[in-house]
């Protein structure tokens, strides 16, 4: 069997992909970003890396980061199988999402969240208790001061639905 590199479907048969109903109890909706007015060179040439942070992102910062890195740009739809999105990150079409799981927002430090790049909004995630979220950033402070820091986990699907159940279970109760 040969393959055209060009094709989209290098199988027979492309895989079904199954979106992930992580059961948000409810949703923060999020602000769009305004155009960006400045060279990508000056951008690249002033990122640095930081260890001190002001404390957590509010939902008015994290959208517009959001907005850039991670949104659905598009969605098409093709018969027969599922949507397929442009994303600003590499995603096949959306069949290999990257999740973020965001802790400690501003105004939510209690609950965890799982980013929707298509509505553009954080959902809550129900099962994901204020003890957990705590032991998680607990965790990380030896590397990150997480406890002063809106912190981003990309997690790659299936896994994520899997590990995010487990949240639940009494392993993660410390």
């Amino acid at each position: 069997m040969t393959t055209k590199l060009a094709s989209p479907f290098p199988r027979s048969r492309p895989h079904r992909h199954y979106p992930i109903d992580f059961g948000f109890a409810e949703a923060v909706f999020l602000s769009s970003a305004r155009p960006l007015r400045i060279a990508f060179d000056r951008v690249l040439s002033r990122r640095r890396s930081t260890r001190e942070f002001g404390g957590p992102l509010s939902c008015a910062c994290l959208g517009p980061l959001l907005w850039l890195a991670a949104k659905t740009r598009t969605t098409y739809r093709m018969a027969g199988l599922q949507d397929w999105q442009s994303r600003p990150y590499p995603s096949a079409g959306g069949c290999y999402e990257i999740h973020l799981l965001a802790l400690n927002v501003a105004e939510h430090a209690d609950a965890a969240f799982i980013y929707d790049p298509r509505h553009h909004a954080l959902g809550v995630l129900p099962q994901v208790t204020e003890r957990q979220i705590q032991c998680i950033l607990s965790e990380m402070d030896p590397i990150l001061p997480a406890r002063r820091a809106t912190v981003l986990v990309p997690c790659r699907s299936p896994q994520t639905g899997r590990k995010i159940r487990a949240f639940g279970k009494p392993a993660m109760a410390k």
